[in-house]
């Protein structure tokens, strides 16, 4: 009979968000690795959806209330919604309205069959009410501090419930 710590030896690593590596607006490869250690918010964007700026101004103000905490936002563009996204109406309105919302990377999917793989995982992890599937933008992953999704939340939670949301993984 097989011992248990045999069986245990044998099962697959718990992974995390750590194992991925995206591209970032500029092109660049980047490891999510370096995020070790840091509160996340993954969140899928949309440039020119009706709540964008609004949603923009709530990461603006989450970035600055914990911009003393290890603590960051990750927003990845994605068109599957109806609303097209281009990366330049993206920056020329963070710039435009001097928001501070997080590190922005290239477009995805994040359903279908050119899901990114970190949404892959994200959605096995925190399948939420649709069986993994994402139906609009602005879904919010709250990552803690050793990389494992903790919360799948959707775009129109409360402030305040994102904040507390948050707080708890500090």
């Amino acid at each position: 009979m097989e011992d248990i710590a045999d069986k245990m030896s044998t099962l697959p690593t718990p992974r995390s968000i750590f194992d991925y590596s995206v591209v970032d607006v500029n092109g660049n490869q980047v490891t999510l690795d370096q995020y070790k250690g840091k509160v996340c918010l993954i969140v899928n964007i949309a440039s020119n959806d009706d709540t964008t700026l609004g949603k923009f101004k709530q990461l603006d103000t989450l970035n600055r209330k914990y911009e003393d905490h290890d603590f960051a936002i990750l927003l990845f563009p994605c068109s599957q919604f109806g609303a097209r996204n281009s990366m330049q109406e993206i920056m020329n309105m963070i710039e435009r309205e001097h928001l501070r919302v997080g590190e922005l990377f290239q477009e995805i999917d994040v359903n279908g069959s050119k899901t990114s793989e970190l949404y892959k995982y994200l959605k096995g992890e925190k399948p939420g009410n649709m069986g993994g599937f994402i139906n609009c933008n602005f879904t919010i992953f709250v990552i803690d501090r050793m990389g494992y999704p903790m919360e799948r939340l959707t775009p129109n939670v409360h402030p305040y419930v994102l904040e507390d949301t948050i707080e708890k993984f500090f």
